[in-house]
Formats: structure tokens, C-alpha cells, sequence
């Protein structure tokens, strides 16, 4: 139906502006935003986040689209298929709506922003700027979050270091580091799509070091049994000036004994202490436990020696 039919209060001739009043404004087609990311099959980790990208956007929308159904006019109105999409004073398909009451009649009348500073003389069209700003903003932050997703995706170390990042910003047990905070704050501004190389080196090394403080545990005392794996052995002064090996072994449940090495322990992994690292061995001893660091024993008369696995003996030139 043409302008020049219709003969409904809102047409140019018989238009009194001063019957109007300004109620509100939406975006009409929030989710064009987000068209292009969900189409793309490597993008399928954004479906989840759109909701909060859009906000109530969406929902805003329909509550208008409701509101203009129910209260519009019903002869010439343009807008009784479209629900809100055209502007109801010249035609023209919108996408940013501003909503005007007609107030002879309460009726409610959807006009773009063209047809509401030349016709209507309201003076809103801030409204619809900071929509469109709205808009732009949820494109840049959609476009941010696609590349994001393509660098962390691009390799397990990067999807490493962003969930350890993650973890820290929620479990409030793990120790303050003004390091790992700096790179957080960096990772949460806008501009950025990755980390460094070494920035990602330092953050999973950091995750490591804080996991094994984690499966720590405080050595027990007196007559204990160990079964672990020996860590190093090396050559130390002992009494009167002889030489002995001193063995540090990783015991299963979280702690660490320093044990000298007995005859039991020289027939269990043989007398060459170089090829020690890396065996596991059972052993019963008596412990005492570090009066610096509680995770740490000292061993004493160590008997009962087995091993479970031993390390490869090292090969020897001809």
C-alpha cells in the first residue's frame, strides 16, 4: 500500500508532530552481528558465547515487536507483517527502531531515525547512536573472540596456558603472583589475540611447579616403609672421611627421604650408583622428619630392600 493511500494519522499530510512522544528504541536484527562467526564451521566454539555477547538484545526486540502488534494501528499500518521492521511513517525497512506514542490514540508507531528528525522534531537520536555503537562493539568483541579462539585452538600449549590463566582468576588457594596477574590483565584487554611464545613457556611452567607443590605431602616418622622412585644418588663425605651414596627417593604418597646406601641397598641396585636415577625401589627405614621442610625425611638403617624396575644400564664404548 502506497503513502499516498493510506489516510491513517501518521501520513506526511495529515502528520501534527506535537502528538507524539519519544518511548524507546531498539535494534531491531541483533543477531546479523553474529551471522557470520556461527556460519563458519571452525567457529563453533562462539555458539555457546553468543547469548552473552548479544545480551538482552534479542529479547528487547521481541518485547517491542509484542508491544507494536498489540497497539498499532490496524488501517494502512505497515507494519502488520513485518512486526516493528519498517518504518511506519515512510516504509523503509529498519534495523535500528525508534518508538513513538501517538497520544490521541495510544497507538505506537515504529519510525527510523531520518523520519524522527525530519517529521517528528524529537530530538532522540542518541538512542539509535548508541545502538549502532552497541552493534559495533558486539562485532569487534565477536571478531576479538574468533581469533582468540584460532590462536588458543592452534596448539595444546595455548589452550594450556589460557586455562591455567583461568583457573588462577577462580581458585583463590593458589599463591598471588604479581607475574601471572600482569599477563591476566594483559589476556583480558581488548586488543589482544595471543600471548608470547615465553609468556606461555612461563605460565605452564609456573602451572607445573604449583602442581607438584600441590601433590606434596608431609613425611611421616619413626619405622616406615618406602616404595618410590629414586630421584639422583650421589658421592657425600661420610663418617671418618669415607665416601658414601646418599640416595633421594620420591616416595609414592608425596614425600621425599634422603637415605645412605646400605649393603641391602648396594645388592638390591648394585654398586654402581650412576645407574640409580629412575629405579623404583621398597625399602623399610627409620625416618626423621626435616625440621625446614615438613615434605622432607632423613633415613636411617634401611633393610628389607626390593626393586621393581630398574633404570637401563648405561652402554659402555669397546
Amino acid at each position: 500500500m502506497s503513502n499516498l493511500q493510506r489516510i491513517d494519522p501518521h501520513t506526511l499530510r495529515n502528520l501534527r508532530p506535537e502528538d507524539y512522544r519519544f518511548v524507546g528504541a531498539f535494534d531491531n536484527a541483533p543477531e546479523r552481528d553474529c551471522d557470520d562467526y556461527l556460519d563458519q564451521a571452525d567457529r563453533h566454539s562462539l555458539a555457546a558465547d553468543i547469548a552473552a555477547q548479544l545480551g538482552d538484545a534479542p529479547a528487547i526486540a521481541e518485547h517491542w515487536r509484542a508491544r507494536l502488534a498489540a497497539r498499532a494501528m490496524h488501517d494502512g499500518h505497515w507494519n502488520r507483517t513485518d512486526g516493528g521492521g519498517r518504518c511506519d511513517h515512510c516504509g523503509a525497512r529498519l534495523r535500528y527502531v525508534a518508538v513513538l506514542e501517538h497520544r490521541p490514540t495510544a497507538q505506537l508507531v515504529p519510525v527510523g531515525e531520518t523520519c524522527l528528525d525530519n517529521r517528528f522534531g524529537e530530538d532522540t537520536a542518541d538512542y539509535l547512536d548508541r545502538l549502532r555503537g552497541e552493534s559495533v562493539a558486539r562485532r569487534e568483541r565477536l571478531a576479538l573472540q574468533a581469533q582468540r579462539a584460532a590462536w588458543t585452538e592452534s596448539d595444546p600449549r595455548h589452550a594450556a596456558a589460557v586455562a591455567y590463566l583461568r583457573e588462577r582468576a577462580t581458585d583463590t588457594t593458589l599463591p598471588v603472583s604479581s607475574f601471572v596477574d600482569s599477563i591476566a590483565e594483559r589476556w583480558s584487554r581488548r586488543a589482544t589475540v595471543q600471548l608470547s611464545p615465553k609468556q606461555v613457556d612461563a605460565l605452564l611452567r609456573m602451572r607445573d611447579q604449583e602442581a607438584a607443590h600441590r601433590s606434596k605431602a608431609d613425611a611421616p616418622e619413626g619405622r616406615v616403609q618406602i616404595t618410590g622412585e629414586v630421584q639422583r644418588a650421589k658421592e657425600r663425605p661420610g663418617f671418618r672421611g669415607r665416601t658414601e651414596v646418599k640416595l633421594t627417593v620420591r616416595d609414592d604418597r608425596g614425600f621425599t627421604v634422603w637415605v645412605t646406601r646400605t649393603a641391602a641397598i648396594g645388592q638390591a641396585l648394585g654398586w654402581d650408583h650412576e645407574t640409580y636415577a629412575g629405579a623404583r625401589i621398597t625399602f623399610t627405614a627409620t625416618l626423621a622428619r626435616s625440621d625446614r621442610d615438613s615434605t622432607f625425611a632423613f633415613a636411617s638403617r634401611a633393610t628389607q630392600v626390593t626393586v621393581q624396575h630398574r633404570a637401563p644400564a648405561p652402554v659402555l664404548a669397546a
